[in-house]
């Protein structure tokens, strides 16, 4: 089965048409699932009614239409279209009510229109990363007016005014005649004592900023630096987990596949998320056409090896994958056809024993 994208012109941007074509398709209606290759991640119904990507595979139904040559249309509005990046690569498994589900991979290379207000994900970032949608920052608060001097008419005056309000009036206690001279307090010796120690701290605490600063300008004009280097006040990298230290590596100047591979060659690997922040490194060494990459990122897909931390597995994919690795690096060839003639023998097991998944992941072997 073929898939294909186009905008929807009629009904202008942010909707699109999926269709579907060369092969025979079962009587409807049909459910529609969206993995995305970079973190196999899937499509699903946002909380606030847009789209998430999450960890667990998710089928929306659909609404389809079928074509005179006999493919199959899928309307999609913004909260599909919007999340799609034609950047990235997707498996869109089309599951009807009766009969076995079909794949089929997905590019968008014509480019896509975006609705004018899109605010969806289609980055490359997964749900339960730690990124945050952007806030924005509310418009500074304007200055409250300066308080309107009060009026020299006497306050008992304004007190029926407040109470044709509706307020409260305040209750002021009447003004003296001449206000009274406030008392003199003599200070105790144990207080003068405590003022003079502490505006002796005062003064010290003054002396060495100031021969702090004095200290830095010093150090300046020799060439040195006062500053603590920065491996004083952040961890180093073996402190740091292997979600961190993919991050920093995705945000960081070298940004290479060489690089890629050999962080991950760092990286523990024991827990899913480990695994996780491995598969990250193998996916974007692989789409760089990096030869060693191959052989890691098939396996993290291959099913019939163990699970790879939260990774779906995707037979197609990692079959792809293995032969990639033998045509470019001698080294591994034999190893990785191997594990295709492996991989095609698990399907066919796997499939004669009623597992409707291994039977399509066989149709789209070559």
């Amino acid at each position: 089965m073929k898939i294909s994208y186009s905008d929807d012109t009629q009904k202008g941007p942010g909707h699109g048409t999926l269709t579907f074509s060369e092969t025979l398709f079962p009587d409807g209606p049909y459910s529609m699932a969206v993995l995305r290759a970079s973190d196999h991640a899937y499509l699903a119904a946002g909380p606030g009614g847009g789209t998430v990507w999450v960890g667990e595979t998710r089928f929306m139904p659909v609404r389809t239409e079928t074509t005179p040559e006999g493919a199959i249309t899928v309307p999609i509005g913004p909260e599909v279209v919007d999340a799609l990046d034609p950047l990235e690569k997707y498996l869109v498994t089309l599951k009807p009510e009766q009969g076995d589900e079909l794949k089929a991979r997905l590019q968008v290379e014509d480019g896509i229109t975006y609705s004018p207000d899109s605010r969806l994900d289609n980055t490359g970032m997964r749900a339960s990363d730690d990124a945050r949608p952007m806030m924005v920052a509310p418009p500074p608060a304007a200055p409250e007016p300066a308080p309107e001097p009060a009026p020299a008419t006497p306050a008992a005056a304004e007190a029926p005014a407040a109470e044709k309000a509706g307020e409260t009036p305040l209750s002021l206690s009447p003004e003296p005649s001449a206000p009274a001279p406030a008392p003199r307090r003599k200070l105790s010796p144990v207080l003068i004592v405590a003022l003079v120690a502490a505006l002796l701290a005062g003064g010290l605490a003054t002396w060495k900023f100031f021969d702090s600063k004095a200290q830095e300008e010093e150090a300046a004009l020799s060439g040195k630096s006062g500053a603590a280097p920065a491996s004083e006040t952040e961890l180093p990298p073996t402190q740091k987990s292997a979600e961190e230290q993919v991050r920093a590596f995705f945000s960081g100047p070298d940004v290479t596949a060489k690089a890629a591979l050999a962080l991950a060659a760092q990286l523990p690997k024991a827990t899913p998320a480990e695994q996780d922040a491995l598969y990250r490194l193998y996916y974007f060494a692989a789409e760089s056409d990096a030869p060693a990459a191959f052989m890691p990122y098939a396996t993290c897909l291959d099913p019939a090896e163990p699970r790879w931390g939260s990774i779906e597995k995707d037979a197609a994919a990692a079959y792809a994958a293995y032969a990639k690795a033998a045509a470019s690096d001698p080294k591994v060839a034999k190893a990785a056809l191997e594990a295709q003639t492996r991989l095609r023998g698990w399907l066919e097991r796997e499939a004669a024993a009623g597992n409707a998944q291994a039977r399509a992941w066989l149709q789209e072997l070559p």
